[in-house]
């Protein structure tokens, strides 16, 4: 449905050069009709100006277009994937077990009330205590566009020992399982449901959350 000026801005085999618009350079766009015949072959460059050209495919007549196109079509994967890693709602969360290279407890959720629960220490959290929500947010949108799909038999026994495991329970049955290695001083690697083929990474801060003692989360300072 975009618009465009009939004149070409140029055309011929030194325009389509110019224009970065040769086969190899540029970005081509195909639409194909419902039966997979193709009905609209176009190819599309950005100079870094505020507009876009493009010609047809077989074509040597250059147009300008208002339209982005080349940015937001881009064939790079992380584009193209949601950016969502975990995104479950607090009322989902039956309880949250957590296992570190320090410690291992269990949050539980009671209606509104959450409760933990290790080797020393079993009481009620306050409604305040800041820990407890941090880790209900985070596990309510944690996100991450930076992530390793080739599945790595390096990377993925960093995992065989992974510095913090979570294992969430979910309402219907279910279960989530984040596992976290530590991969530099400010990232770490997060394997989901012990599948290795695709990686992410995730900052320190989303780990820690995880990682603390029972005495912050007695807490009642917000």
């Amino acid at each position: 449905s975009a618009r465009y000026p009939k004149t070409p801005m140029g055309e011929g085999k030194e325009a389509i050069k110019r224009f970065k618009l040769q086969d190899k350079e540029a970005l081509h766009v195909i639409v194909s009709d419902k039966s997979g015949r193709k009905r609209i072959h176009t190819m599309f460059s950005n100079l870094g100006n505020p507009y876009d050209y493009f010609r047809y495919s077989g074509s040597d007549k250059i147009y300008q277009i208002k339209s982005k196109v080349a940015k937001s079509y881009l064939p790079d994967l992380p584009m193209w994937r949601s950016p969502h890693v975990v995104k479950h709602e607090e009322s989902e969360l039956i309880s949250i077990e957590v296992k570190h290279l320090r410690n291992s407890y269990t949050l539980t959720r009671k209606q509104y009330d959450w409760y933990f629960k290790d080797a020393l220490n079993d009481f009620k959290i306050p409604r305040t205590n800041w820990a407890i929500m941090k880790v209900v947010h985070v596990l309510g949108n944690l996100d991450t566009f930076v992530f390793i799909d080739d599945g790595s038999r390096k990377l993925a026994d960093m995992f065989l020992t992974p510095d913090c495991q979570v294992t969430l329970n979910l309402s219907g049955n279910r279960t989530k399982v984040l596992s976290f290695a530590k991969y530099d001083d400010s990232q770490y690697l997060l394997m989901v449901d012990n599948d290795a083929s695709v990686l992410f990474y995730v900052s320190f801060d989303t780990v820690f959350r995880f990682m603390r003692h029972a005495d912050v989360f007695r807490s009642l300072q917000m």
